[in-house]
């Protein structure tokens, strides 16, 4: 498989919880940023395994639910699942690139990313890292003068003698 050389894999190591917290609801209401909390609709989601990270697909109307060694793709009209992503070990996060038609999973015991198909979910290709045990995961599109670009955050460990 060919993956575009367009699109750049990379890895972030996060020193601290100081660089999510601009990503927290909670700081920007506190800011006096308003934030709108709702609930549209509420379902059960069963199954084995906890989870970890959820993604919504606004495109698709599915919801994206690591579950450890698989993503469960749900169907939010139906409640049901609509299929799996499988071989994605100690998964934790999902990145969606529509203009792609394209996937990523963070694959925390496996220091990867899985690359799958939007459409038919099946995996196309499983990228190692450098860095261990990714976790987050977010695509970036194109805009003007700038490449598309998804990145995997990791975890830092270091070691003292």
């Amino acid at each position: 498989m060919i993956i575009s050389p367009s699109i750049r894999v990379a890895t972030l190591a996060f020193a601290g919880a100081a660089t999510l917290h601009a990503m927290c609801p909670t700081l920007a209401a506190e800011r006096g940023n308003p934030v709108q909390r709702f609930q549209l609709e509420r379902f059960v989601i069963g199954g084995s395994g906890g989870w970890d990270f959820l993604t919504f697909d606004s495109v698709g109307n599915r919801l994206f639910v690591t579950r450890g060694e698989r993503v469960q793709v749900w169907d939010v009209a139906t409640h049901a699942v609509a299929g799996e992503i499988v071989d994605t070990p100690g998964v934790h996060g999902v990145a969606l690139a529509h203009e792609l038609n394209r996937g990523f999973t963070s694959n925390g015991r496996a220091n990867s990313v899985s690359v799958f198909l939007l459409d038919d979910l099946k995996t196309l290709a499983t990228i190692a890292i450098a860095g261990e045990n990714p976790d987050a995961i977010l695509y970036a599109p194109w805009s003007s003068g700038s490449t598309p670009s998804m990145a995997a955050a990791t975890t830092s460990r270091s070691s003292t003698p």
